[in-house]
């Protein structure tokens, strides 16, 4: 089980900050990837919105269950329809900070308010960031072996 999660998380971590190194970012770089607001609209609020939906017990289980030999064919359905949930709502809620943040950009161009355009438009992109590294790190791992082992 743990082969089959540390794995890919730490090969999926060494690309990332790999990305980062090309993109000419170094190890200061990484500092411009910290953004509260955006990580909260875009990982927490989504993993609460589907922790809602599923409640806590079917969320938490979704992330032992696959790597579990004895987690019955039913319950990795269960996991993965709240992976899948959780996806969503990070899809959306991605979404939401992206076109929030372009819109409050775009006003404040209008006032030649340089300081907010800045941190309206890090709130966009970073959002994307934290959305695709979340599916990346949190979700599609999990997904995965849901599928390959309803598929055999």
């Amino acid at each position: 089980m743990l082969k089959k999660l540390v794995v890919p998380f730490a090969l999926n971590c060494a690309f990332i900050v790999f990305v980062v190194f090309l993109a000419g970012g170094g190890v200061g770089g990484l500092t411009y990837l910290v953004d509260v607001p955006s990580l909260i609209i875009a990982l927490v609020a989504p993993f609460l919105a589907a922790l809602a939906t599923h409640g806590p017990a079917r969320a938490f289980r979704s992330f032992s269950c696959p790597f579990e030999p004895d987690c019955a064919s039913d319950e990795l359905a269960k996991s993965r329809a709240f992976l899948l949930c959780f996806l969503r709502y990070l899809a959306a809620f991605t979404a939401f900070a992206v076109v929030t943040g372009t819109i409050m950009l775009l006003g404040y161009l209008a006032e030649d308010n340089l300081a907010m355009i800045g941190r309206n438009l890090a709130v966009a992109l970073l959002a994307i960031f934290y959305g695709s590294v979340g599916a990346i790190l949190f979700i599609l791992p999990f997904l995965s072996e849901i599928d390959r082992r309803l598929a055999a």
